[in-house]
């Protein structure tokens, strides 16, 4: 959370802003943010749809096209941290216009140097879907919940990847329940 702090702060006003707001708050690839235009936003609702994802093609060169699962074409709400971000870039785009005009490789590398230069761990770009992901899951969120807002194709994902933080729920879990139980005892 710490580091999390540290990356929003260093990012305020530059073209990091939303990459890192959209992967660290609403769980997006860097591939699904590289494709987003204002038309994948609806401000009245406060929701973004993730339709395609910006992709290597042929040749090296980046493509646009559909998701990379039928589950990760999803309808999110902006999270006030996403949605001012996102509501600034918009405003003056027309519809199809990229709102992140960083190729998913950029995106990386900025990333990378953001780490670096603020004194930071070294996080892959990624791992702000997980930070998202893991977020989601200490505050109770149903593995069903996370599993569709990630664009996951099944829970078996959540399992597999968040299990540390599922430990952690269960162990809180048990807790409450342990002290529910000694209260009827007692």
């Amino acid at each position: 959370e710490e580091d999390i702090r540290i990356l929003v702060d260093a990012i305020r006003g530059t073209d990091m802003e939303l990459p890192v707001i959209l992967g660290a708050f609403c769980g997006l690839r860097r591939s699904e943010i590289a494709a987003l235009t204002p038309e994948c936003v609806d401000l009245k609702s406060r929701t973004l749809t993730v339709r395609y994802a910006t992709v290597r093609g042929i040749e090296t060169t980046w493509t646009t096209k559909t998701t990379k699962t039928t589950e990760s074409t999803r309808t999110i709400r902006l999270f006030p941290q996403a949605y001012e971000s996102v509501k600034r870039l918009c405003s003056n785009l027309p519809p199809k216009a990229p709102i992140v005009t960083i190729s998913p490789n950029k995106i990386t590398e900025r990333f990378s140097r953001l780490c670096e230069v603020n004194e930071i761990t070294h996080y892959r770009f990624h791992d702000l879907r997980h930070f998202c992901a893991s977020a989601m899951l200490g505050q109770g969120i149903p593995k069903k919940y996370v599993s569709s807002f990630l664009g996951h194709n099944s829970e078996r994902m959540v399992d597999q990847v968040y299990f540390h933080v599922m430990a952690s729920v269960k162990t809180e879990a048990e807790d409450k329940m342990e002290a529910y139980f000694s209260t009827i005892l007692s």
